[in-house]
């Protein structure tokens, strides 16, 4: 990697590779530049824009859970809390059905099927889950398709809505017991 100045005046970073070599019966050395500039540009660029992507899922106060093959990959602090971890180390590995209530295992599953037929959809779900501990409660889930290290994954926004359903199920009992 070196600094060069074209014919212009112009500064430019390139990547250099030589190789000696004979030119018209002496010895000489071949120098072949390549002009990185626009490449460096670009790995800063995407460098930046994961950066940015990593503090969103870092700060966002859903639980974040990214799965390869079924199994998680990442978690972010509130997925962590939210199934009951101490730390990503409790998730990461694990099977993503492991976090889902069996009675709705049939749901997610059908919802990954969904997301492999349309990978640019997203799918919007109320679904049982399971913390560490085996206790439960209802989440409403996001879930979509991206590539993670090359390979399909499934990135799914997990909220908390058990207060919120269980308002909703008394609301629905009182209006019931006055009609």
């Amino acid at each position: 990697n070196i600094r060069r100045v074209r014919l212009d005046g112009t500064v430019f970073d390139g990547d250099a590779v030589h190789s000696d070599c004979a030119w018209e019966g002496k010895s000489a050395t071949l120098l072949v530049v390549r002009d990185s500039t626009e490449r460096k540009r670009a790995a800063a660029a995407l460098m930046e824009s994961e950066a940015r992507y990593r503090v969103l899922a870092e700060i966002n106060p859903d639980g974040v859970l990214v799965h390869v093959d079924g199994k998680i990959v990442y978690a972010n602090p509130a997925a962590v809390v939210m199934f009951g971890g101490l730390s990503e180390d409790d998730l990461i590995g694990r099977e993503m059905l492991d976090f889902v209530h069996p009675g709705d295992g049939r749901k997610a599953v059908d919802v990954r099927k969904g997301l492999i037929a349309d990978p640019h959809g997203a799918t919007t779900l109320n679904i049982r889950r399971t913390r560490l501990d085996g206790s439960s409660f209802i989440s409403e889930d996001t879930a979509a398709s991206l590539t993670w290290q090359g390979q399909v994954a499934f990135m799914v926004s997990s909220r908390d809505i058990s207060a919120r359903f269980a308002a909703e199920q008394s609301l629905k009992a009182s209006e019931e017991r006055m009609t």
